[in-house]
């Protein structure tokens, strides 16, 4: 089972990005794409609307991996 992570698009993204950075965790987005890829394989991320944030992890406890 993998790990899915949702990052803010928009005004939030670089901070958070960076935040993980710090952490040891490279994350790697395509402006044109809302999945990003990460330098671990069982980390799953996604670029989320903040406002949507909620909504979006809401209904993915309900959706298969």
């Amino acid at each position: 089972m993998k790990l899915r992570l949702g990052i803010p698009k928009g005004s939030l993204q670089e901070a958070t990005l960076s935040l993980f950075t710090r952490a040891g965790l490279r994350v790697y987005t395509n402006a044109r794409s809302y999945f990003a890829s990460t330098d671990d394989p069982e980390i799953e991320c996604l670029l989320i609307r903040a406002q949507e944030m909620a909504r979006t992890s809401n209904m993915a406890l309900w959706m298969p991996a």
